[in-house]
């Protein structure tokens, strides 16, 4: 049995699968192997990093490769690719504990089937983020102000890309954190993918010793980053996949890691619109964008009222990133459903139940009677019941979809009619 490889190109990317190769007197076969064992096909592997050339970009990498159709039983090839290595297996270990092969990978080239945290994020991308601090020592007797900057390099992309394996990547800062040489730690915002500007006064301490101290500030960046894959379908074949994953970068290399995906808190919403009434002359005006969404609106008996249907956050969708928040989410009405029944507008005008639109599009109701009163002669508002869904899009720029329902409170006046406290 002999292994080469096969690579599929996509975008700045190229991932390589190894195939085993088998050839007896009467026939000869081959076979991808993936990095998962299925039941559809026989071979699987499992790959290690093992260390990085920091001045090439090249991979290294130990494969174990198992036969699952002969009880998972692993299988050693004879490399036929100028790209695996010597693997300089212990002689002493058992062949289970050796690896089957060691491929090398240059620059841009990562293996498929990997999601981000299977790949080397750590080691490519921790010594990507710089820090400079201003002063670089200081009298620890007197009150003194560090100020610090931070700036990415201008490889980030391409160590993020690789470490990740991910094709096509989008990044994006969404979070810091500094610690400074007192322990103190700031959290700060999001800065794209640009560097940040932060200060700290560092309080005197009469204690300490008469010697000078050396500033020290340790900067975190949590970046999320998009981008696609190769993977592997149920039967073994090269698929493209999209993925997302959250990294944490450092200027000091023991404090980075790759985090969990983040947490997508959901915002508390109601139903509301922003009300336009007719005018005395029969004309309406368009909404004024300044107007809040409101849930209760005002009318004039015998007079076309249009409600432009909003979402009321209560409260924002928040994003989470290893427990720290990152950003407030935005909620958009995508669409909108009439559930009430049918309004004494005209029908040329009138919004007929099950009427469903856009958010740019209102909702024309009209009533030609007076306010209804109770048995204890207090007046009742009419309401319009509407179905909305929501679109929420959080700091990374993932979205989600809702559907809220509720009514818009209308009280109907006269022309003229005062409402008196």
């Amino acid at each position: 049995m002999s292994a080469t490889f096969e690579s599929t190109p996509l975008g700045n990317k190229v991932y390589d699968t190894i195939s085993l190769h088998e050839t007896d007197h009467f026939m000869t076969g081959s076979a991808r192997v993936p990095t998962r064992r299925r039941t559809n096909y026989c071979y699987y592997s499992q790959w290690r990093y093992t260390s990085s050339n920091a001045f090439s970009g090249d991979r290294r990498y130990g494969v174990y490769i198992y036969n699952a159709c002969a009880d998972d039983r692993q299988v050693f090839p004879t490399p036929a690719d100028p790209r695996f290595g010597p693997c300089n297996n212990d002689d002493s270990l058992h062949p289970s504990g050796k690896y089957s092969l060691c491929p090398v990978l240059e620059a841009r080239h990562v293996p498929a089937g990997l999601a981000p945290h299977e790949c080397d994020a750590l080691a490519v991308a921790s010594t990507s983020l710089n820090a400079t601090l201003t002063p670089g020592t200081y009298d620890p007797h007197l009150p003194t102000l560090l100020t610090a900057s931070t700036s990415f390099a201008s490889n980030l992309a391409e160590r993020l890309s690789d470490g990740t394996c991910l094709a096509n990547l989008d990044w994006r800062d969404s979070a810091w954190s500094m610690r400074w040489s007192d322990g103190a730690v700031d959290a700060r915002p999001g800065s794209g993918q640009q560097g940040i500007t932060d200060a700290h006064l560092l309080a005197p301490q009469p204690a300490a010793g008469d010697s000078t101290r050396t500033a020290d500030v340790t900067a975190v960046a949590t970046l999320h980053l998009t981008g696609d894959a190769v993977d592997f379908d149920d039967a073994g074949a090269p698929t493209v996949v999209h993925r997302a994953a959250d990294v944490q970068i450092s200027n000091h290399r023991t404090s980075t890691g790759l985090l969990p995906g983040a947490v997508y808190a959901p915002p508390q919403l109601a139903v509301a619109a922003v009300p336009v009434g007719q005018k005395g002359d029969g004309s309406i005006p368009p909404p004024d964008p300044r107007q809040p969404p409101l849930t209760h609106a005002d009318t004039i008996r015998g007079r076309l009222l249009e409600l432009f249907p909003r979402a009321l956050v209560l409260r924002p969708g928040t994003e989470t990133v290893g427990g720290a928040t990152v950003g407030e989410a935005s909620s958009e009405v995508v669409s909108w459903t009439y559930l009430g029944g049918p309004t004494d507008a005209p029908a040329r005008e009138a919004t007929v139940p099950d009427t469903t639109g856009v958010s740019d599009r209102p909702v024309a109701v009209q009533w030609n009677h007076a306010e209804r009163l109770d048995g204890q002669r207090r007046p009742v508002d009419e309401e319009v019941p509407l179905r909305l869904l929501i679109r929420t899009t959080y700091p990374d720029g993932h979205i989600e979809d809702q559907t809220i329902t509720g009514s818009i409170v209308v009280s109907i006046y006269y022309v003229g009619l005062m409402d008196e406290g």
